[in-house]
C-alpha cells in the first residue's frame, strides 16, 4: 500500500509473493533510508516510478517475476545500488541480473 511511504525510518521492505496488484506506489520513493526492497512474485503492472530515485540508500532491489515493463529510469540507478534483479523484458542499464520469466531471481 502507498501508506508504507510514510514509514520514514524503514530500512527493509520484503513483500515478495504477497499478491500485490496495480502499479508500484510512487509514495515509496520517499523512503530515503530503505536499503532493501523485495517485491518479487507479485502481479503488479506498469513501470518503475522515477520517484524511486528518492530511495538514496537503496542497495538491493528485487523486481523479478512481476508484470513490470518498460525501462527503469536512469535516476533510479543510484551509486548505492549494488544488486538489482528484474525480468529480462525490462530495459535497465544498472541491473545486476535479469531473470527469465518463471525462474528464480535469487536463492532464498
Amino acid at each position: 500500500p502507498a501508506s508504507l511511504g510514510n514509514l520514514k525510518n524503514l530500512v527493509q521492505l520484503e513483500v515478495f509473493s504477497n499478491r500485490l496488484t496495480d502499479s508500484l506506489p510512487t509514495e515509496w520513493g520517499a523512503l530515503d533510508k530503505l536499503q532493501t526492497l523485495d517485491i518479487e512474485y507479485n502481479p503488479i503492472d506498469g513501470s518503475v516510478p522515477v520517484e524511486y530515485s528518492g530511495m538514496t540508500s537503496l542497495r538491493e532491489f528485487y523486481l523479478s517475476n512481476t508484470g513490470i515493463e518498460g525501462a527503469v529510469p536512469e535516476e533510479v540507478c543510484a551509486d548505492s545500488l549494488q544488486f538489482f534483479v528484474v525480468d529480462c523484458n525490462v530495459v535497465c542499464t544498472c541491473c545486476s541480473r535479469c531473470v527469465e520469466e518463471g525462474t528464480s531471481g535469487r536463492a532464498r
